[in-house]
């Protein structure tokens, strides 16, 4: 997909820290709400183009509504999707991440809650 102008300058601005809604945002958080938005990307491509319903929801719909993007103060992103496409998902996911990436569930963890 092509970037329009404003686009291209808000990705080449990206890292730059600012303050919004009163709260400053240092270049360290910008580098980790692109990591978190990097792999929204690669969720939202596996859910693409296996047919899997997907939203976001709780604080990263919020933000997306009201801040245009990530809550200033907010730290992961929130997606939901129906029980029978979230397991068809798990399925799927570890074969589909790119190098680098990988999914923490319950199966793969003994550790994880």
């Amino acid at each position: 997909m092509k970037m329009t102008p404003e686009q291209q300058r808000l990705k080449e601005r990206f890292l730059e820290p600012e303050t919004r809604c009163g709260t400053y945002i240092s270049a360290e958080r910008k580098a980790a709400w692109k990591v978190l938005l990097d792999m929204l990307e690669i969720v939202i491509g596996i859910c693409e183009r296996n047919s899997l319903t997907y939203y976001i929801s709780s604080g990263s719909l919020l933000g997306a509504v009201r801040h245009g993007g990530i809550i200033p103060w907010d730290d992961d992103v929130d997606v939901e999707m129906p029980r029978a496409d979230y397991d068809r998902f798990l399925d799927l996911v570890q074969d589909e991440l790119p190098a680098g990436y990988f999914a923490q569930t319950s199966a793969t963890d003994e550790e994880f809650i």
